[in-house]
């Protein structure tokens, strides 16, 4: 998705978004109390509690082991992503996607994981595990947030059943 999706940038919102709640303009809309979503409080309290900086990652081996990769396995994770990217859907459409992207995306996750089997690339992959759990706790949210619009996608219906 890669950008902040507001109103200037999107335009006029889709007309079934209109109606949604959580999506609607109010005047204490950047005030922190009352708290009007506690679930999402809660998600946010999550993700705060996961920050992690650069500096936690040592990168030390990692461009020696890079240079041992072949063309496509540098390449793997950024042709994935470019097929999954759109920036022209619903908030619900963007929502269901990032509900069902956490699933996935785990085979991007895996190839990285797989150098860590071998003992290659120690910050790449410690990164991708932070990383992996900010994913993980992103797709929670995406599914968090879904759960409190009123016009759901019907193909969605059985898949946000089983989201957190």
């Amino acid at each position: 998705m890669g950008s902040l999706r507001n109103g200037t940038e999107r335009g006029l919102l889709h007309e079934e978004e209109k109606e949604e709640l959580i999506l609607m303009e109010q005047s204490q809309r950047f005030c922190m109390f009352p708290i009007r979503y506690p679930q999402i409080w809660e998600m946010y309290k999550k993700a705060q509690a996961s920050f992690w900086t650069a500096k936690e990652v040592d990168l030390f081996l990692d461009f020696q082991h890079w240079e041992t990769l072949s063309e496509s396995e540098k390449h793997f994770k950024a042709k994935w992503a470019l097929n999954w990217i759109q920036s022209s859907t619903s908030f619900a459409e963007t929502l269901a996607f990032a509900c069902v992207e956490g699933i996935f995306f785990s085979g991007s996750f895996c190839a990285i994981f797989w150098l860590k089997k071998g003992g290659m690339m120690p910050g790449l992959t410690f990164s991708n595990e932070l990383i992996s759990i900010d994913e993980g706790l992103r797709c929670d949210f995406a599914c968090q947030l879904y759960s409190l619009l009123q016009k759901q996608l019907l193909y969605m219906a059985k898949i946000s059943s089983h989201c957190a």
